[in-house]
């Protein structure tokens, strides 16, 4: 049996709990007797677990739950996992574990353009230099939104400044690249897309479920909102558009989205952005260029 689960733990030991489950009905009883044992495994893995809080379903025998920090206010933490039933106990892997590759190859239950964008090669964390994504602004190609906040943090308060937070327009969320979308708690989607990296959705109005579910580059992902059911705040709408490399969160600076490239400020939520000489401070308007192709340059 293999499981794939979506993780967000809590963030220190001290907020750790035994993890509580409501497991959903159509799991299956299999499902919801395994869960037990695949969370141990998880904790033991190191992994610092907290409640139980979203769902755990099932899609053709691919088992998915959520489980988020429970400490008020801050933000969650989360990852995919995958565990597998050997004779000798559980093999668990995080998303940003060598080992996590490994398993989704041979895993039976993947989707073939899932298994690929899971198992993709990875770049390096410096790219090589070459700091194209193929991605392009998270909202449709053509127009322009808000970035009113610049480079911060995934908490808003810590390092990489890995995000950005932008809105305007009809308020729509778009993928910045195909890829593979997960529901990682209502209000947050993660896509998983090719070479590595992978893009965050937060605080979305109206997301859509997704569990595996292959999407295209520009897909609808929600609106633009300020929900919070996993952790941290939100005052006003908008998206919090964050990458990831490696499993992990990565600096914003220097990768090159929608032909843009966020700058990073002297604080969070500060800098800028560049598209060739031209430069938009926060609070100024992205014009959404669509994504710098691979042998591409950016000319004013």
């Amino acid at each position: 049996m293999l499981a794939l689960l979506v993780l967000a733990a809590a963030a220190s030991p001290a907020h750790a709990q035994q993890p509580a489950a409501e497991i959903s009905q159509e799991a299956g009883a299999s499902a919801r007797d395994s869960l037990p044992e695949v969370l141990r495994a998880a904790r033991e893995a190191g992994v610092n677990l907290a409640t139980v809080n979203y769902f755990f379903g099932s899609k053709k025998g691919l088992y998915m739950a959520l489980l988020a920090k429970h400490q008020e206010g801050a933000y969650p933490e989360g990852w995919l996992f995958l565990a597998k039933r050997t004779s000798k106990g559980w093999q668990v892997a995080l998303e940003d574990d060598a080992a996590f590759k490994t398993l989704a190859a041979t895993a039976p239950l993947l989707g073939s353009q899932e298994r690929a964008n899971l198992t993709a090669s990875a770049v390096s964390a410096t790219a090589n230099g070459d700091y194209r994504t193929g991605m392009r602004l998270p909202y449709a190609t053509g127009v322009s939104w808000s970035m009113w906040g610049g480079p911060h943090g995934w908490s808003g308060y810590n390092t990489p400044y890995s995000s950005l937070d932008l809105s305007g327009g009809d308020q729509v969320v778009r993928a910045a690249r195909g890829g593979t979308a997960y529901t990682m708690c209502k209000g947050w989607l993660r896509v998983i897309h090719d070479r590595g990296y992978a893009t965050d959705y937060y605080h979305l109005w109206n997301n859509i479920s997704a569990n595996g579910l292959g999407v295209g580059e520009g897909a609808r992902l929600g609106d633009t909102g300020t929900e919070v059911g996993c952790g941290g705040s939100a005052s006003s709408r908008h998206v919090h558009f964050s990458l990831l490399q490696n499993g992990a969160y990565v600096a914003m600076s220097p990768h090159i989205i929608g032909k843009w490239v966020p700058m990073n400020g002297g604080a969070q939520y500060g800098g800028y952005a560049l598209h060739g000489s031209t430069r938009v401070n926060v609070g100024g308007l992205l014009y959404n260029y669509g994504a710098l192709g691979f042998t591409q340059g950016i000319v004013d």
